[in-house]
């Protein structure tokens, strides 16, 4: 009775999970107080949940970073203002472990988490074409001409939620229909993958947000390789999607200015318009790593006090973050610190190249490569891809973006592993 009663209140916290891509939008308070009470329901359940995972290795790699952070915090610079979100990175990892679990012993939940991402993928985008064509959106926030800002508010993030979410409704979607009586066909499973890629392009274009068109151009291009339909879909979606983002680029005047004008004259250093914004907090990221110790770094949030110190400070080149994971990674937590992040992207580059070249001993099932399980490695790997811009990886809204995708993937993955294979 017990047990039943256990099973029946986890299914039923699952909820909080299903209303977290709409706790997304609305900021980081209720989205990290849901992940904050899923960690506590996964402690008071913990010997039922990881009895039923195949976990271990993966729990004690991500555990290893968190004693990592709790560590290098003692060496902090800025010991009081790296505590806190050190000891509370854990709760992430709590999240994985209950998602997993989730994931694995409730079927529908699957689909009732691709139907709440596509409701707020739906609003979202309706919202952002409303905005940018009738000038202000169901909540009455004006377009300003450049950027949208759709029901984030004051955060210009729209285009950022939508590129991230996007991996996993593409995942989830092919999760959906594995297991389906009435297959699918090919032609219509290509139809609903190249609506879905070609409306967040042109969402994302119109937001004004590059460096998550970035992320969405690189995942589409980077799925249309790796997805196992046969080549001429995969061209056909590829042109669909190239004419759209033409389209929603040299179509309109704002997003023309914003998205390539801007852009040239930023990365060109001949322009008469170029800017060194991003260039500048580099430069200053560089210095504070090399002036201070090199192997742990200045301390988690080290980076928006250090940079104001005299010697460091330029006004474009101190910000809160470095705005690029790596640089993140090397100035806050060392060259120690930023192995973690260099291994696991290239665990995940070994596994992709290892789909079309021999590299030595396979080292995941091969199910990894299944249609709904590469959909959402390609979307971590564009998550972490070094060479753009990002976020700061310890805020806690792309925190719980990146800890979704990675619990996506794990839960996927052990899906094939039939809860008893090692990793």
């Amino acid at each position: 009775m017990i047990k039943i009663v256990n099973n029946y209140f986890l299914y039923y916290s699952s909820f909080l999970i299903l209303i977290l891509p709409f706790a997304l939008v609305s900021g980081p308070f209720i989205s990290d107080l849901i992940i904050v009470v899923i960690s506590l329901i996964t402690i008071f359940n913990l010997k039922k949940i990881i009895s039923n995972l195949s976990i271990k290795k993966i729990f004690y790699i991500y555990l290893i970073f968190f004693f990592y952070l709790l560590i290098n915090t003692f060496f902090s610079n800025f010991f009081l203002q790296s505590l806190i979100p050190a000891i509370t990175y854990i709760r992430f990892i709590l999240f994985l472990i209950f998602f997993s679990f989730i994931f694995l012993n409730f079927e529908k939940f699957k689909k009732k988490l691709l139907s709440s991402l596509l409701l707020i993928f739906t609003i979202i985008s309706f919202d952002v074409i409303l905005e940018f064509f009738v000038g202000s959106n169901i909540l009455g926030y004006k377009y300003n001409g450049q950027r949208i800002q759709s029901l984030f508010g004051d955060e210009w993030i729209v285009g950022s939620y939508i590129s991230k979410i996007l991996p996993l409704i593409i995942s989830l979607f092919f999760c959906s229909i594995k297991n389906r009586v009435d297959n699918i066909s090919e032609q219509k499973q290509i139809l609903v993958i190249s609506f879905i890629l070609g409306l967040s392009i042109f969402v994302i274009v119109l937001s004004g947000e590059r460096s998550a068109l970035f992320s969405a151009i690189l995942y589409s291009f980077l799925l249309l390789i790796f997805l196992n339909f046969k080549f001429y879909y995969k061209f056909f979606v590829l042109i669909l999607i190239l004419i759209i983002f033409l389209f929603s680029i040299f179509g309109f005047k704002e997003t023309f200015n914003r998205i390539y004008q801007q852009t040239y004259a930023q990365l060109n250093i001949f322009s008469k318009d170029y800017k060194k914004d991003h260039q500048m907090i580099f430069e200053t990221s560089y210095k504070i790593f090399k002036d201070n110790n090199k192997l742990i770094g200045v301390g988690l949030k080290g980076f928006r006090f250090k940079c104001k110190e005299e010697k460091y400070y330029t006004k474009i080149g101190c910000t809160t973050h470095p705005h690029n994971f790596y640089l993140l990674f090397l100035v806050e937590l060392g060259i120690f610190g930023v192995f973690f992040l260099i291994i696991f992207f290239a665990y995940l580059s070994v596994i992709l190249l290892q789909k079309y070249f021999k590299l030595g001993k396979n080292i995941l099932h091969n199910k990894i490569y299944d249609n709904d399980t590469i959909s959402i490695l390609l979307g971590l790997y564009v998550f972490i891809f070094p060479f753009k811009t990002h976020g700061n990886f310890f805020n806690n809204w792309l925190s719980i973006c990146f800890i979704l995708q990675l619990s996506l993937l794990v839960a996927t993955y052990l899906n094939y592993s039939k809860l008893n294979e090692k990793l």
